[in-house]
């Protein structure tokens, strides 16, 4: 997070949460533990980005991961409300996020293809983490490892 806010510029921001998981995919391909895919079908949704563990290679890895990014808008005169507004406001938009977030990863988790191809359970013994990360523009304001 600190890295996507020293590194963008406030017009990279246009494209919002694609500009985040671009930033993540690149920094988690730099390993090759696990296979990094973008967009993945399951469950007839599309998960922002699941690590599957490079098993072949590296047998004892006990975990995959889905990872479920959320982007909120910079607010409009952000700056100028005082920090409990501030607050106020970025949680009537926060709460729904992280919401749909829950959904969207049970829903992902509940799905056959990526219980084989991580090899979780019933198909194997690696556990499914699953990962809500929400960004305020180039501000990190919420992560959930949501069981």
């Amino acid at each position: 997070a600190n890295e996507i806010k020293k590194q963008t510029k406030v017009r990279d921001y246009i494209q919002g949460e694609k500009l985040i998981q671009g930033f993540f995919l690149a920094y988690f391909n730099v390993m090759d533990y696990y296979q990094s895919c973008s967009e993945e079908e399951l469950n007839k949704g599309y998960a922002d980005i699941v690590f599957k563990p490079f098993w072949q290679k590296y047998q004892d890895i006990p975990y995959a991961y889905i990872c479920e990014f959320k982007y909120i808008q910079r607010i409009k005169d952000y700056e100028k409300l005082s920090k409990e507004k501030q607050k106020e406001k970025l949680n009537s938009k926060l709460n729904p996020l992280v919401t749909q977030a829950q959904k969207q990863l049970a829903s992902y988790a509940n799905d056959d293809f990526a219980n084989k191809m991580m090899h979780t359970k019933p198909y194997g013994n690696i556990k499914l983490k699953k990962i809500i990360v929400v960004f305020h523009a180039w501000d990190l304001v919420y992560v959930e490892e949501y069981i």
